[in-house]
């Protein structure tokens, strides 16, 4: 098999995956299933003072991170958003505080404009549509935060990564590729799982 058959094949069968556990997670979708998940993922830490952690704006189906971005804001820790600047670039995250302007991308995600400040994140607490045992981490095919994490990683800076879902989008196996990056843990309404 060569390289191009192999990387269509790894394409396609992460398509299919994809569209399988979003459709579950339309069927799942609930509001105390997204307070079980914050809920988790606000335990994570006693102390959050300090603390720099890069969270997300949800869209869709996600879950929603609003209140867990005021909620740790609140508790002294300094949030950032992803902002993609560049196709093929590493996302920049930047600050987060009540009364931002938002400026909404060409993905429909509301992202902070450009002249609040940008942060590195000591956590990041990350979307995904699926995830495995081994912590290998399904996104919607852009690899902007398997590139981000590879960037920081290649310059010596380690955030604990943890994903952020619904149980349904825990599956047995996600295809991967050399590229993909492996989450330190997982919060989902039910538990919190650690894979290294």
């Amino acid at each position: 098999m060569t390289d191009v058959t192999s990387a269509r094949a790894l394409d396609g069968a992460k398509k299919r995956l994809r569209r399988r556990i979003l459709k579950q997670r339309r069927q799942a979708h609930a509001v105390w299933r997204t307070r079980g998940v914050l809920s988790n993922a606000m335990g994570l830490r006693s102390d959050w003072r300090g603390c720099r952690v890069g969270l997300f704006a949800g869209f869709g189906t996600e879950v929603d991170p609003d209140w867990l971005m005021r909620a740790l804001t609140r508790r002294g820790a300094i949030v950032g958003l992803p902002v993609v600047v560049a196709p093929r670039m590493p996302l920049v995250f930047r600050r987060f505080q009540p009364g931002i302007r938002f400026a909404i991308s060409g993905f429909g995600i509301r992202e902070p404009g450009p002249r609040v400040p940008t942060m590195r994140p000591d956590i990041v607490l990350m979307p995904l549509v699926g995830v495995d045992r081994r912590g290998m981490r399904l996104g919607y095919g852009g690899g902007f935060y398997d590139r981000t994490i590879r960037d920081w990683r290649n310059r010596g800076h380690r955030p604990l990564l943890v994903g952020m879902a619904y149980e349904t989008q825990y599956v047995p196996m996600v295809p991967t590729g050399s590229h993909d990056q492996v989450l330190d843990m997982l919060v989902t309404e039910t538990a919190i799982r650690r894979f290294r």
